[in-house]
Parts: C-alpha cells; sequence; structure tokens
C-alpha cells in the first residue's frame, strides 16, 4: 500500500478559533424573559435564530463563557453557552498527532483493502445495498465541480454549506491558515473520505453533502446544531458525525436528540486520544459512538475508549475517496474512518427493516 505521507500533523500545533464571539441562548416557551431584554441587560447582538434558539454576538472584548453564565440565571433560559468549536479528531493535534497523515493512494487500493473483506461486504450485499436510504455526510463537504467519479449519481439534489452560507457543500482548500495554528488546508478532503466510505458500504443509498468544517477542520456549535436539523428535516435517515469536542455542547445535544425522537440514526466518532474520555456528540446515550479497529480486529492505539462507546470498526490506514491527489483516492487512519463504515451499515440495516428505531 502506498505509504508516500502528503501532509503530517506536528504535535506541537495549536488547532482551533482564534476568538469565540458569539453566545448560544436557548428559552423556555413559556419564558419571562425575551432575547430583546437580554440584548439590553448584556449588549449582546442578536445575528441568529432557530425556533427558540438564538445566536448572540457579545460586545468587543466580552469574555463569551462569562456572559453565557449569566444570561443562564435570568428566568426563562433554559441553556446558554459559548458557541465553541468541534473539530475532526484527525486534524486536532492534541488528539490526532498520534496517528497516520493521508496519503496517496490507488483505486486498485482502495478495492482491496482489509474493511470490506473483514466487515464480509460481499455477503451483505446480496441482501442490501441501501437503496431507499439517504445518509448525510455532515464535514469538510464533499468534491463538486466535478463530482468525484466514484460518487457521480449517488448525491443528493438537496446540499447545504454553513460555512459559506450556500447551496454548494464542496471540499475545497482555500490555502490560508484561516486558523492561526500554522497549518494550512489540515481538514480539506476529510469529508471526501468520509463520504467515500459511506458509499462503499452502502452503494444504492445517496448521500446527502453538507458542509459545517473550514478547511482548517474548524466548525461551530451552532452551524453543527443546524446542519443535524436541516439533514432530518430534509429526509436524512442517518447522520454522520466525523467530528466533535471534548466538552459537552448543549446546542449539538439539543439536535442529536431532536434526530434520534425524529427517527435518524446518529453515528459519531469517538476521537482520537488513546484514552477512556468522552467526546461529544459521540458520548450521547442516542448517537451511536464509534471507536476504531484495524486488521486484527483489535481497538486501535490512538482510539478514544470508555463506557460512552457502542461499536468498534476499521479505522487504520483505511483508503478512500479524495479530492487532491491525482489518483483522487487516499489513506487516512482515525475514529473519523470508523464512524462512517458504522453509518453505512446502517443505511443497509434501513433498507432491509425501514421501521426498525
Amino acid at each position: 500500500m502506498a505509504t508516500t505521507a502528503i501532509y503530517t500533523e506536528p504535535a506541537s500545533a495549536a488547532d482551533g478559533y482564534v476568538d469565540v464571539t458569539e453566545v448560544i441562548v436557548v428559552l423556555s416557551p413559556t419564558s419571562a424573559t425575551s432575547i430583546a431584554q437580554i440584548n439590553v441587560e448584556y449588549g449582546t447582538t442578536t445575528v441568529g435564530r432557530a425556533g427558540p434558539t438564538y445566536l448572540l454576538r457579545v460586545p468587543a472584548g466580552a469574555d463569551p463563557e462569562a456572559i453565557a453564565a449569566a444570561i443562564l440565571t435570568e428566568p426563562g433560559v433554559m441553556s446558554a453557552e459559548a458557541n465553541g468549536q468541534l473539530d475532526p479528531p484527525e486534524t486536532t493535534p492534541a488528539l490526532g498527532s498520534r496517528i497516520w497523515a493521508w496519503a496517496s493512494s490507488t483505486p486498485a487500493e482502495t478495492e482491496s483493502q482489509y474493511a470490506p473483506t473483514l466487515l464480509d461486504l460481499a455477503a451483505v450485499h446480496a441482501r442490501s445495498a441501501g437503496a431507499g436510504v439517504t445518509v448525510a455526510v455532515i464535514d469538510t463537504g464533499i468534491m463538486l465541480g466535478p463530482v468525484h467519479p466514484a460518487l457521480a449519481g449517488a448525491l443528493t439534489t438537496v446540499r447545504r454549506d454553513f460555512v459559506d452560507d450556500d447551496f454548494v457543500p464542496k471540499d475545497s482548500r482555500n490555502r490560508l491558515d484561516e486558523d492561526g495554528d500554522g497549518l494550512v488546508d489540515e481538514a480539506a478532503g476529510h469529508g471526501t473520505h468520509v463520504a467515500g466510505i459511506v458509499h462503499r458500504v452502502a452503494p444504492a443509498a445517496a448521500i446527502m453533502p453538507i458542509r459545517v468544517l473550514s478547511s482548517a477542520g474548524n466548525a461551530t456549535v451552532w452551524n453543527v446544531a443546524r446542519a443535524i436539523d436541516f439533514a432530518v428535516r430534509n429526509g436524512a435517515d442517518v447522520i454522520t458525525l466525523s467530528l466533535g469536542k471534548s466538552g459537552s455542547a448543549t446546542a449539538v445535544k439539543r439536535a442529536v436528540q431532536s434526530a434520534a425522537r425524529r427517527g435518524a440514526v446518529v453515528v459519531a466518532a469517538s476521537g482520537n486520544d488513546g484514552r477512556k474520555r468522552d467526546q461529544y456528540p459521540a458520548a450521547q446515550a442516542c448517537a451511536i459512538s464509534v471507536a476504531s479497529s484495524g486488521p486484527n480486529d483489535v481497538v486501535s492505539d490512538f482510539s478514544s475508549t470508555g463506557k460512552a462507546v457502542d461499536l468498534t470498526a476499521p479505522g487504520e490506514e483505511i483508503h478512500s475517496t479524495f479530492p487532491f491527489t491525482a489518483s483522487k483516492y487516499a489513506s487516512w487512519s482515525g475514529t473519523s474512518m470508523a464512524a462512517p463504515w458504522v453509518a453505512g451499515a446502517a443505511a443497509l440495516r434501513a433498507a432491509t427493516a425501514p421501521a426498525a428505531t
């Protein structure tokens, strides 16, 4: 298998947004406090709304965490949190520096890799290929214009980009160090890689491309929560999330709970810190948390584990679709690669048992 490294994540890099300037507030239906009152009291400005959930910009120089804590004490406020960040575990140095970087690959290596044999996909496909099921890939987007050859015909026309606020969720590189960590486009290609794995497992399922992660691997809590809601409202049966954060994100938690209540299966990567530490949304009870294993069916040393993990799936040196190599394929390792095998399996099951919860 190809091992030529194209990008290697340095262990000392500090990934993340330079500044968080917003808070997310949820009001109860009978709240005695209005958003207008909160804005007057705390100097915030409403910049977004989704039902009872509001995105507020804090005054320049203010501490979003402190403002969120103060707002939470107001009557009728159900939750208040800073609009923090979720990342793919493979692009967060503290969690991802212990694993392989992505490397060039070929279509032949993708077809002959260990994972499909380990999962006995040939036998499974005799029973189901996922027809009639839609899987939302909420990630860096998918290779578009042109669509990756392997994914042509598999993508839904319903698409959304919450980073650029348009309907073209293209997996792309901007060649900028937008988060100030000294790295450029460290997450570019991630979504296309994930989508290719889903398609390998469930070739007849439709894939809904939704972009929440920038090419640097940054997503906001607000955008991920909106993306989950968008996916369910537009018919997603399965949602795969190869991203997360070590602390709970209330808005994302509410979105996952709502998706589960409405019948969607939510699959999420457990994280790559090699310890028994929860990453959200994977750690939520109503999400399927997926850890990584390798060719010998042993849990990967980089994989997060713990009581919240439900399943393991192949996550070591996985070959899949990729936009930025001549062959349009690459290998990558991480729990982000494990989760879409499970999402694809959920699509297969949903096709044969559509009434199953």
